[in-house]
């Protein structure tokens, strides 16, 4: 379903996401946004598949962390 260096894509995006919070960028909290939602929908798409219940318990850790980058935006 998906490119196989969508993983790494998603990393990296975190990765430059706390190097960002590190200097005080608010971007950081887009970057985290992104690569948290991108996560949970590859977990989720791999718990409907493989029914693997890791899959569904991380995919809603990436949701609260999602939640979690929306609010640190809003409150910054």
């Amino acid at each position: 379903m998906f490119n196989k260096y969508f993983p790494v894509l998603l990393t990296g995006i975190a990765i430059t996401g706390v190097v960002a919070n590190i200097y005080k960028l608010p971007v950081c909290f887009y970057l985290w946004s992104v690569s948290n939602i991108s996560w949970a929908a590859l977990n989720f798409a791999s718990y409907r598949k493989h029914k693997e219940h890791r899959s569904l318990w991380q995919g809603i850790l990436f949701s609260i962390y999602f939640c979690l980058a929306v609010w640190g935006l809003l409150s910054w």
